[in-house]
């Protein structure tokens, strides 16, 4: 892979990782997940409940699995509102050590 990303620099997945071998389980399927709701501006905004029962999660091991995404690092949660009412948060990928492993 030829990209020049800093680590913690936003990204899209977006046709990046062609053949991408998704694990069954784990905080990494719900990334694979998440990679595969970004466009070409990288960002991604499922709710918890959509986002896991398509992985097969509970909503509270959603909640976690995302949690230990963004302590790793590997994404950033944006809360978004329309008017004051809070809607579902928009996720963005950040770069990680992780991708520049061959």
């Amino acid at each position: 892979m030829n990209v020049r990303l800093r680590l913690g620099e936003t990204f899209s997945p977006y046709r990046m990782f062609t053949g991408l071998l998704i694990p069954e389980a784990g905080a990494k399927l719900v990334w694979g997940r998440m990679a595969r709701y970004a466009g070409k501006d990288g960002q991604c905004h499922p709710s918890v409940k959509t986002l896991g029962t398509e992985v097969g999660l509970g909503e509270r091991q959603t909640q976690k699995y995302l949690r230990e995404l963004e302590k790793e690092k590997l994404i950033n949660r944006v809360s978004r509102f329309a008017g004051r009412a809070q809607t579902s948060n928009t996720f963005e990928f950040l770069w990680h050590e992780i991708f520049q492993r061959g």
